[in-house]
């Protein structure tokens, strides 16, 4: 087994005038059982961590700066059963840009237990990357702070799982692509300002059994923010979530969730709560199931319903300034409401709805400033519409 502990520092020299030494440390492990241990403590701090031709590998970087420039790490893990860990961290009032972690594995089994990036709200320009080419991977990342932040993670194989997650700071970015199958990816924007100016959350799944789940929660200063999940394949389960009041200041602009999928017998999920959201989902294929839900007084909520092919359903709950368009092609098509056999939306609801095909059925209830057009072509249609 070989072993390795480096760490750097970079001292500050008086003399008249103050001045940093850059770190920076490059270590290279070929054969089984690596240990490689990074650690730290300055300015313009470079690590660079490579892995190759063996199993049981293990990289752990350290990195902390106190406001004085820029911090990159990258950790490269070819071989099986690896596992890589890093910690960037930053204090100080501003001026540290451009932060940037990088984890790179190729193999099975492998792991990025922890890739995390701490900074003040000031600082800038950080990102952490993760990409895993095998088999059951697992990668969890998370920015705490900061804004113009990043997060992305890219897996190729079966049975991959990804956790990433997005505290504070603005101006942010979480992706994941997930190619393969039984893979499951999570993300999470949440925090005071977490989305000022045109946040996204974007996931993307090619492959079956697959699950996605995404969460906008917070306050701030937020708008502009669009959160999407786009699945290709059969029996995968996707849900978004926007959790956005009114208080928070993000009612004028709007916040999009969009859910795309093709393939038979998906299941997608959209969940509103706040102000001025926009939530469609377009599902083509074959007994799919689709649920919008916009509660608490979600002030110009909008719902868009797609659905080609056979045997699906759509289920509707609205409470606040609605409207949902819903365009079903198909044979035994069924709207209906969540948790009950009719569909409601309560405030200044409106509703548009297209069924082209057989025994497509509406139940419809409206109350204050409703309006509904209902067109259904097709035999056996049933359209009940009630209006208080």
């Amino acid at each position: 087994m070989k072993k390795l502990m480096l760490l750097a520092f970079a001292f500050v020299l008086t003399s008249g005038a103050a001045f940093a030494q850059p770190n920076q440390s490059t270590v290279t492990q070929t054969g089984n059982n690596n240990d490689a241990n990074v650690s730290q403590t300055g300015t313009n701090q470079i690590s660079t961590v490579t892995q190759i031709n063996g199993n049981d590998n293990e990289a752990n970087v350290t990195q902390f700066t106190d406001n004085g420039g820029k911090q990159t790490s990258s950790v490269l893990q070819d071989g099986s059963r690896n596992e890589a860990n890093v910690n960037m961290q930053q204090t100080g009032g501003g001026d540290t840009v451009a932060n940037t972690a990088t984890i790179e594995q190729v193999g099975n089994d492998n792991t990025v237990r922890s890739q995390a990036l701490i900074a003040p709200g000031y600082n800038s320009g950080q990102h952490a990357t993760a990409l895993q080419y095998g088999h059951r991977n697992w990668a969890e990342q998370e920015i705490l702070g900061g804004y113009t932040q990043s997060v992305r993670v890219e897996q190729t194989g079966n049975d991959n799982a990804s956790d990433q997650q997005i505290n504070g700071g603005s101006f942010n970015t979480v992706e994941t692509f997930q190619t393969g199958h039984r893979n499951d990816a999570s993300q999470t924007l949440h925090g005071s300002n977490w989305g000022y100016s045109s946040a996204v959350a974007r996931i993307t799944q090619d492959g079956n059994d697959n699950d996605a789940s995404q969460m906008l929660d917070g306050g701030g200063s937020n708008d502009l923010n669009n959160a999407s999940i786009s699945q290709n394949g059969n029996d995968n389960r996707a849900t978004q979530t926007l959790n956005i009041t009114a208080a928070d200041g993000g009612g004028d602009d709007g916040h999009d969730g969009f859910i795309t999928q093709t393939g038979n017998d998906n299941r997608a999920t959209q969940l509103a709560t706040g102000a001025n959201h926009d939530a469609i989902i377009t599902q083509t294929g074959h007994r799919n199931r689709a649920d919008q839900e916009m509660t608490d007084g979600a002030a110009g909520a909008y719902a868009s319903f797609t659905q080609e092919g056979n045997d699906n359903v759509a289920r509707l709950l609205q409470d606040g300034g609605d409207s949902m368009t819903l365009v079903q092609d198909g044979n035994l098509n069924t709207l209906r409401g969540v948790g009950s056999a009719v569909a409601f939306q309560d405030g200044g609801s409106s509703a548009l709805v297209n069924q082209i095909g057989n025994s497509n059925t509406l139940r419809l209830n409206q109350e204050l400033g409703a309006g509904a057009v209902v067109d259904q072509t097709g035999n056996g249609n049933t359209a009940t519409v009630n209006q208080q």
